[in-house]
């Protein structure tokens, strides 16, 4: 129990401190502001902003260590009491989203809800505080900030291309690794996904109260159920638990469409709202930080203020000082935008001399990359779903819900079902709603992009709070409309509401029986083993002989690019589909001299051999190297690796 304890605490720590970044920023930039219900959302984004912004300076210039945190910590700390002083001194009340209605009942549906949604969360957090590190978090998502935190800043990791794109959630991840622990980074991205439950509930609270003219139990229990819809989805529920960024690219792209839609709701009431610009400026150039396909889904956020830019209808709208020109929105919107991407790209050209790597590397150039490699790269991704034709494309939509599954040629994940019923739904609020409108026009423009892409299921998590927003409001139109008579007010409509709700959030339930109870299940071994008995279970057994290695022995990973528990450089892949490494030893051919020559120039000492079927086309030289005993002294072996020595040359 108390290594469940020391990292929920340490997670709520690390919460405490974004906020207190932003509530210090809020009051200082923002405090003449009038931004209403959405004042606690840009608390939340400015913190998230300046922890990122603080942690990439730090690794610039090379200054990136737990003190310079603790720094950080203690001048937060410190900024926040004052603030909070003053709030007292003043009496002033910060606003906050939508609360609970003054209207009979609306606790009860919170009860109900708010009890199945954390027999929901609380297994998944379960999973979450566990030390083991996924897939993608072992390639990249913790191990580079490790390296970083090791190194002291931004250091060359060669061969891995995505060291050199867009790391926004991985430098939060490091702060969370130098103040506590990396099982803190995968809470904090458990916290994003709480955090965009929260967003979202708030969203359809409004939204539905704004179009109904009410506040009861049909509103709340809207909020609920689009609550229940995201969380219905497997990906999702993996995404919790994990430490990756598709929950906090969720989070940043819903707020860049409420602040959006809020500038543009106030630019056509002639009321200022630049600061609603300045804010969703930096949503979206988070969003463009954190993951590529932001970059890609950026313009289509954007265009939710466009009409706004171009309303010409009278003259007016022309002189107004609270209209926001071209060039004011550019400076408004754009500049924050620019300032949280384009330091991403002088990384990358600073170190590979590409900043958009491995892209346009025909004219730019970079290392580790070849036309052999991008064409099996694209390939490869154009490869992952079923199919690229009309008739796929045209049977896109339907096949994501229900023919979702593990593969990539079932989209490496599954949606549920019941977004079916919610689409149409969705389409509904849509009609109704300016918000929801924007919202699902978003979701849409974005599904088309990744359609064209990679067509990987949680690619689309960012999407799915979207459409549930635009389904949470089309619920409380519905509901309002078929019980729109004066005797339902008071009994069948609140009990329908409700009852879908639960029902919703109970279906959510029902989908992950089997994951919930391996959560449940992981309670008891909290209790009986210490925190480094946990910590030693996580790391297979080959990382131990790695550790006990010669300080200057550097691997060549075969087979496998887990690099977050080894201990020595190392040589690997990026992607197994197209392998950098193959490509860099394929002129070897069946030259064992050739081979051992080019290993032993790059410093490689040891190779690492995973035993996992893997489609790399490596050249015979190599497993000809391997096989002579001459040449390679078999270390270690067991289930899933081999390890070799390769003689001094």
């Amino acid at each position: 129990m108390s290594y469940v304890l020391a990292h929920a605490w340490a997670a709520a720590r690390l919460a405490l401190w974004i906020y207190l970044a932003g509530l210090v920023l809020d009051r200082w930039l923002f405090s003449k502001a009038s931004l209403g219900p959405l004042r606690p959302l840009a608390r939340w984004l400015l913190g998230f902003v300046a922890w990122v912004l603080f942690a990439f300076a730090l690794a610039a210039v090379g200054l990136l260590t737990p003190v310079a945190f603790e720094v950080a910590v203690f001048v937060v700390l410190g900024g926040g009491v004052v603030v909070l002083q003053r709030w007292f001194r003043d009496r002033r009340v910060a606003a906050n989203l939508p609360s609970p209605s003054p209207a009979r009942r609306t606790w009860v549906i919170d009860l109900v809800a708010g009890v199945l949604v954390a027999a929901v969360l609380l297994p998944v957090f379960l999973l979450a505080v566990g030390p083991t590190v996924s897939w993608d978090a072992n390639v990249y998502h913790l191990t580079l900030p490790r390296l970083y935190l090791e190194a002291g800043g931004f250091r060359d990791v060669p061969v891995l291309v995505y060291g050199h794109w867009p790391q926004a959630t991985e430098m939060l991840f490091t702060v969370a690794m130098g103040l506590s622990h990396y099982v803190t980074a995968k809470l904090a991205h458990f916290g994003f996904g709480l955090l965009t439950l929260w967003l979202l509930a708030s969203a359809v609270w409004w939204a539905a109260a704004r179009e109904t003219g009410r506040r009861g139990m049909t509103t709340r229990a809207a909020g609920w159920l689009a609550v229940g819809l995201v969380l219905a989805n497997d990906v999702v529920i993996y995404e919790l638990r994990v430490a990756y960024v598709e929950l906090a690219q969720a989070f940043v792209m819903l707020a860049a469409v409420l602040l959006l839609s809020s500038a543009r709701d106030a630019a056509k009431e002639r009321v200022d709202h630049r600061n609603h610009l300045i804010l969703a400026g930096l949503a979206c150039g988070l969003l463009a930080g954190i993951k590529i396909t932001g970059i890609l889904w950026l313009p289509v956020v954007a265009a939710v203020y466009l009409p706004a830019l171009l309303d010409r209808r009278d003259d007016r709208a022309r002189t107004d000082p609270a209209r926001v020109s071209v060039p004011r929105f550019a400076l408004c919107f754009g500049v924050p935008v620019l300032a949280l991407w384009l330091p991403w790209l002088a990384k990358a050209w600073w170190f590979t001399g590409n900043p958009v790597y491995p892209i346009a590397w025909q004219h730019l150039g970079g290392p580790w990359w070849s036309e052999t490699i991008g064409e099996q790269f694209a390939a490869w991704q154009q490869s992952i779903g079923m199919g690229r034709s009309l008739v796929d494309y045209a049977l896109l939509p339907l096949r994501v819900v229900l023919a979702g599954g593990p593969g990539y040629d079932q989209f490496d994940g599954r949606l549920t079902p019941l977004w079916l019923i919610a689409l149409p739904l969705s389409a509904i609020g849509a009609w109704r709603s300016p918000l929801a409108r924007r919202a699902l026009a978003v979701a849409a423009g974005c599904f088309v992009l990744w359609a064209f892409s990679s067509q990987q299921i949680r690619f689309l998590v960012p999407l799915l709070p979207l459409v549930a927003l635009a389904t949470g409001v089309g619920f409380a139109v519905v509901i309002e409309r078929l019980f729109r008579a004066p005797r339902w007010h008071g009994s069948l409509r609140p009990l329908v509401a409700g009852s879908l709700a639960a029902a919703t959030l109970l279906a959510a339930l029902a989908a992950h029986g089997t994951v919930l109870g391996a959560g449940l299940r992981r309670w008891p071994l909290y209790q009986q083993q210490s925190a480094e008995a946990l910590y030693a279970r996580a790391a297979p057994p080959i990382y131990q002989q790695i550790e006990a290695l010669a300080p200057h022995a550097r691997l060549l990973m075969m087979g496998t690019n887990h690099g977050f528990f080894c201990q020595r450089p190392y040589l690997a892949d990026s992607f197994f589909e197209a392998s950098q490494l193959a490509d860099w030893l394929r002129d070897t051919g069946d030259d064992v001299d050739a081979i051992e020559k080019r290993l032993a120039a790059e410093g490689i000492t040891h190779v690492l051999l995973s035993t996992r079927p893997t489609p790399i086309p490596w050249p015979r030289s190599l497993a000809r190297l391997l096989a002579d005993g001459n040449r390679a002294t078999p270390v270690y072996a067991d289930a899933q690796f081999r390890l070799f020595a390769l003689r001094e040359t």
